[in-house]
Protein backbone atom coordinates (compact mmCIF):
# COMPACT_ATOMS: atom_id res chain seq x y z
CA UNK A 1 0.00 0.00 0.00
CA UNK A 2 2.97 2.43 0.84
CA UNK A 3 5.57 1.42 -2.12
CA UNK A 4 4.40 4.32 -4.24
CA UNK A 5 4.23 6.89 -1.61
CA UNK A 6 6.52 9.20 -0.74
CA UNK A 7 6.58 9.70 3.33
CA UNK A 8 8.76 12.04 5.14
CA UNK A 9 10.12 12.02 8.55
CA UNK A 10 8.98 15.68 10.55
CA UNK A 11 11.77 15.59 13.31
CA UNK A 12 10.58 18.69 15.10
CA UNK A 13 12.57 21.16 17.13
CA UNK A 14 13.57 19.39 20.40
CA UNK A 15 14.37 16.02 18.90
CA UNK A 16 16.46 18.02 16.56
CA UNK A 17 18.57 20.29 18.85
CA UNK A 18 17.76 18.31 22.71
CA UNK A 19 17.03 14.44 21.92
CA UNK A 20 18.19 13.34 17.85
CA UNK A 21 18.38 10.15 19.74
CA UNK A 22 14.52 9.33 19.55
CA UNK A 23 15.21 10.50 15.41
CA UNK A 24 17.45 7.94 14.94
CA UNK A 25 14.87 5.35 16.80
CA UNK A 26 12.32 6.47 14.20
CA UNK A 27 14.97 5.64 11.47
CA UNK A 28 15.83 2.25 12.83
CA UNK A 29 11.93 1.17 13.88
CA UNK A 30 10.88 1.92 10.14
CA UNK A 31 13.76 0.15 8.55
CA UNK A 32 12.83 -2.60 10.45
CA UNK A 33 9.00 -2.18 9.04
CA UNK A 34 10.42 -2.01 5.66
CA UNK A 35 8.99 1.73 5.86
CA UNK A 36 11.25 4.15 3.13
CA UNK A 37 11.29 7.46 5.05
CA UNK A 38 13.09 11.22 3.23
CA UNK A 39 14.17 13.65 5.66
CA UNK A 40 13.68 17.11 4.34
CA UNK A 41 17.17 18.79 5.25
CA UNK A 42 15.46 22.24 5.13
CA UNK A 43 13.05 21.67 7.83
CA UNK A 44 11.98 23.70 10.44
CA UNK A 45 9.59 24.08 13.52
CA UNK A 46 5.97 24.24 13.48
CA UNK A 47 5.34 27.62 14.70
CA UNK A 48 3.79 26.87 17.90
CA UNK A 49 5.80 28.46 20.21
CA UNK A 50 4.52 31.63 18.81
CA UNK A 51 1.42 30.44 18.10
CA UNK A 52 0.53 29.50 21.36
CA UNK A 53 1.74 33.06 22.83
CA UNK A 54 0.14 35.05 20.31
CA UNK A 55 2.31 36.04 18.07
CA UNK A 56 0.28 34.63 14.76
CA UNK A 57 1.74 36.72 11.88
CA UNK A 58 5.11 34.82 12.68
CA UNK A 59 3.76 31.65 13.15
CA UNK A 60 2.21 32.20 9.99
CA UNK A 61 5.22 32.57 8.14
CA UNK A 62 6.95 29.51 10.10
CA UNK A 63 3.98 27.26 8.76
CA UNK A 64 4.37 28.53 5.07
CA UNK A 65 7.80 27.60 5.01
CA UNK A 66 6.91 24.16 6.63
CA UNK A 67 4.19 23.53 4.03
CA UNK A 68 6.43 24.95 0.95
CA UNK A 69 9.09 21.79 2.42
CA UNK A 70 6.37 19.09 2.94
CA UNK A 71 3.58 19.57 0.27
CA UNK A 72 4.96 17.14 -2.15
CA UNK A 73 4.95 14.05 0.06
CA UNK A 74 2.36 11.36 0.60
CA UNK A 75 2.48 11.32 4.47
CA UNK A 76 4.44 13.15 6.80
CA UNK A 77 5.36 11.14 10.98
CA UNK A 78 6.66 12.95 13.05
CA UNK A 79 7.68 11.82 16.98
CA UNK A 80 5.62 14.73 18.36
CA UNK A 81 1.92 14.41 19.47
CA UNK A 82 2.04 18.05 20.29
CA UNK A 83 3.44 19.41 16.24
CA UNK A 84 1.24 16.92 14.55
CA UNK A 85 -2.36 18.63 16.66
CA UNK A 86 -0.83 21.96 16.18
CA UNK A 87 -0.91 21.25 12.02
CA UNK A 88 -3.70 19.68 12.01
CA UNK A 89 -5.81 21.43 14.65
CA UNK A 90 -4.31 25.23 14.13
CA UNK A 91 -3.01 25.35 10.70
CA UNK A 92 -6.49 25.56 8.85
CA UNK A 93 -6.91 28.51 10.95
CA UNK A 94 -3.37 30.13 10.77
CA UNK A 95 -3.04 29.89 7.34
CA UNK A 96 -6.68 30.53 5.93
CA UNK A 97 -5.07 34.38 4.67
CA UNK A 98 -2.06 32.26 2.55
CA UNK A 99 -3.59 29.63 1.29
CA UNK A 100 -7.25 27.80 -0.37
CA UNK A 101 -9.04 26.24 2.31
CA UNK A 102 -8.61 22.86 0.06
CA UNK A 103 -4.64 23.34 0.36
CA UNK A 104 -4.35 23.49 4.10
CA UNK A 105 -6.79 20.90 4.95
CA UNK A 106 -4.84 18.54 2.65
CA UNK A 107 -1.57 19.26 4.24
CA UNK A 108 -2.44 19.12 7.51
CA UNK A 109 -4.07 15.96 6.67
CA UNK A 110 -0.83 14.33 5.63
CA UNK A 111 0.62 14.40 9.00
CA UNK A 112 0.48 11.82 11.68
CA UNK A 113 2.47 10.88 15.01
CA UNK A 114 4.28 7.88 14.40
CA UNK A 115 2.09 5.25 16.08
CA UNK A 116 -1.30 6.45 14.29
CA UNK A 117 0.71 6.20 10.78
CA UNK A 118 1.98 2.76 11.81
CA UNK A 119 -1.03 1.20 13.07
CA UNK A 120 -3.89 2.87 11.37
CA UNK A 121 -2.06 3.83 7.85
CA UNK A 122 0.20 1.18 7.50
CA UNK A 123 -1.82 -1.56 9.62
CA UNK A 124 0.86 -2.67 11.88
CA UNK A 125 -0.35 -3.46 14.92
CA UNK A 126 2.68 -4.81 17.37
CA UNK A 127 5.68 -4.55 16.65
CA UNK A 128 7.86 -7.71 17.33
CA UNK A 129 11.13 -7.62 19.34
CA UNK A 130 12.69 -8.58 22.83
CA UNK A 131 13.20 -6.50 25.90
CA UNK A 132 13.39 -6.57 29.32
CA UNK A 133 12.11 -3.90 31.30
CA UNK A 134 9.32 -2.55 33.31
CA UNK A 135 7.85 0.87 31.68
CA UNK A 136 5.37 2.72 33.01
CA UNK A 137 3.02 5.28 29.92
CA UNK A 138 2.72 8.61 30.30
CA UNK A 139 -0.33 9.81 27.60
CA UNK A 140 0.44 13.06 26.83
CA UNK A 141 -2.42 15.64 26.25
CA UNK A 142 -1.91 16.82 22.77
CA UNK A 143 -1.94 12.72 21.88
CA UNK A 144 -5.06 12.10 24.00
CA UNK A 145 -6.85 14.92 23.53
CA UNK A 146 -5.75 16.80 20.42
CA UNK A 147 -5.22 13.51 18.47
CA UNK A 148 -7.22 11.29 20.52
CA UNK A 149 -4.70 8.91 19.60
CA UNK A 150 -5.02 6.91 23.18
CA UNK A 151 -4.38 3.18 22.10
CA UNK A 152 -1.77 2.90 18.84
CA UNK A 153 1.42 3.25 21.13
CA UNK A 154 0.28 0.53 23.66
CA UNK A 155 -0.44 -1.54 20.94
CA UNK A 156 2.88 -1.58 19.26
CA UNK A 157 4.95 -2.34 22.40
CA UNK A 158 2.44 -4.85 23.32
CA UNK A 159 4.48 -7.25 20.21
CA UNK A 160 7.52 -6.84 22.52
CA UNK A 161 8.70 -9.92 24.62
CA UNK A 162 9.91 -9.16 27.95
CA UNK A 163 8.60 -5.17 28.55
CA UNK A 164 5.99 -5.21 31.34
CA UNK A 165 4.25 -2.42 30.93
CA UNK A 166 2.58 -0.92 34.36
CA UNK A 167 -0.22 0.81 34.07
CA UNK A 168 0.37 4.25 34.90
CA UNK A 169 -2.15 5.55 37.56
CA UNK A 170 -3.81 9.14 36.27
CA UNK A 171 -1.45 8.32 33.13
CA UNK A 172 -4.02 10.73 31.11
CA UNK A 173 -3.21 13.62 32.99
CA UNK A 174 -0.96 16.70 32.25
CA UNK A 175 2.47 17.15 33.48
CA UNK A 176 2.00 20.57 33.85
CA UNK A 177 4.38 21.75 31.02
CA UNK A 178 2.47 23.08 28.32
CA UNK A 179 4.98 25.45 26.94
CA UNK A 180 4.47 28.93 28.38
CA UNK A 181 2.49 27.37 30.82
CA UNK A 182 5.22 26.12 32.80
CA UNK A 183 6.78 29.88 32.45
CA UNK A 184 4.48 31.96 33.51
CA UNK A 185 2.67 30.12 35.97
CA UNK A 186 5.54 27.98 37.39
CA UNK A 187 4.29 26.97 41.34
CA UNK A 188 1.35 25.49 39.39
CA UNK A 189 3.59 23.46 36.71
CA UNK A 190 5.90 22.36 39.41
CA UNK A 191 2.98 21.02 41.32
CA UNK A 192 1.41 19.58 38.60
CA UNK A 193 4.31 17.50 37.52
CA UNK A 194 5.76 16.51 41.78
CA UNK A 195 1.97 14.77 41.47
CA UNK A 196 2.90 13.29 38.22
CA UNK A 197 6.19 11.78 39.65
CA UNK A 198 4.35 10.86 42.58
CA UNK A 199 2.58 7.99 40.42
CA UNK A 200 5.23 7.20 38.57
CA UNK A 201 7.06 6.57 41.37
CA UNK A 202 4.33 3.90 43.07
CA UNK A 203 4.34 2.21 39.21
CA UNK A 204 7.62 0.88 40.45
CA UNK A 205 9.01 0.77 37.05
CA UNK A 206 12.69 2.24 36.13
CA UNK A 207 11.74 4.18 32.91
CA UNK A 208 8.51 6.22 31.81
CA UNK A 209 7.95 6.61 28.44
CA UNK A 210 5.67 9.40 26.17
CA UNK A 211 5.13 10.21 22.90
CA UNK A 212 6.30 13.80 23.53
CA UNK A 213 9.41 15.06 24.51
CA UNK A 214 8.36 18.38 25.50
CA UNK A 215 6.61 15.98 28.57
CA UNK A 216 9.64 13.90 28.87
CA UNK A 217 11.81 16.76 29.52
CA UNK A 218 10.00 18.27 31.73
CA UNK A 219 9.16 15.12 33.86
CA UNK A 220 13.14 14.05 33.94
CA UNK A 221 13.91 17.47 34.69
CA UNK A 222 12.00 17.02 37.79
CA UNK A 223 12.93 13.85 39.04
CA UNK A 224 16.65 14.75 38.18
CA UNK A 225 16.27 18.27 40.89
CA UNK A 226 14.28 15.67 43.16
CA UNK A 227 17.00 12.84 43.19
CA UNK A 228 14.53 10.39 41.51
CA UNK A 229 16.42 7.25 39.84
CA UNK A 230 14.01 6.75 37.26
CA UNK A 231 14.51 7.35 33.29
CA UNK A 232 12.65 9.17 30.70
CA UNK A 233 12.29 8.01 27.00
CA UNK A 234 10.27 7.65 23.69
CA UNK A 235 8.05 4.90 23.17
CA UNK A 236 10.06 5.04 20.25
CA UNK A 237 13.59 4.44 21.74
CA UNK A 238 12.01 1.48 23.72
CA UNK A 239 10.61 -0.21 20.26
CA UNK A 240 14.29 0.27 18.83
CA UNK A 241 16.01 -1.25 21.96
CA UNK A 242 13.39 -4.09 21.78
CA UNK A 243 14.03 -4.71 17.77
CA UNK A 244 17.75 -4.09 18.43
CA UNK A 245 18.18 -7.10 21.23
CA UNK A 246 16.07 -9.27 18.90
CA UNK A 247 18.61 -8.99 15.93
Amino acid sequence: MLEDKRVALFVTCLVDSLSPDIGFAVLDVFNKLNIKLEVPMKQMCCGQPGYNVGYQKDSAKVALALYKEFKEYDYIVSPSGSCVSMIRNFYPDLLKSHLKKAEIEAFAEKFYELSEFIVDIAGIEQISGKLEKQVTYHSSCHMTRGLGAKSQALSLMSGIEGLELIPLPCGEECCGFGGMFSVKLPEMSTAMVDEKIKHISATGASTVISGDYSCLMNIQGRMNRTQKNIAAEHYIQTIAQGIAYEN
